[in-house]
């Protein structure tokens, strides 16, 4: 059952982020510096190894939160010509999106 769970939350971590860099791609798609999609699929399973390691600490953490963020900026910042400030607001938003969402469906 734990192998079942961990399962399940590799794939919810990876699909929160790789649609991240799908809306980003959508947002700032005539920005893009690298035109290999697939760097968008590792960035995410490399950050969803990073997720469940700051899990392993806390389930439910700020600290989880806000290391995403700075990943996703950072990691965006690798594939688009666009300052960190723009990169960084728009990470926010998304996470503040999907942490609402993830609100709403816990209660």
């Amino acid at each position: 059952m734990i192998q079942l769970y961990n399962v399940v939350e590799f794939l919810a971590t990876f699909t929160e982020l790789f649609v991240a860099y799908l809306v980003l791609r959508t947002i700032f798609y005539d920005k893009r510096k690298l035109t290999n999609y697939y760097i968008d699929a590792i960035m995410a399973a490399s950050g969803t190894i990073m997720v469940l390691c700051c899990n392993k600490i806390a389930l439910f953490s700020y600290f989880t939160i806000i290391i995403v963020g700075i990943y996703l900026s950072v990691s965006a910042r690798i594939i688009y010509r666009i300052n960190y400030i723009t990169l960084f607001s728009a990470v926010s938003f998304y996470l503040l999106c999907m942490n609402s969402f993830d609100f709403l469906c816990y209660r």
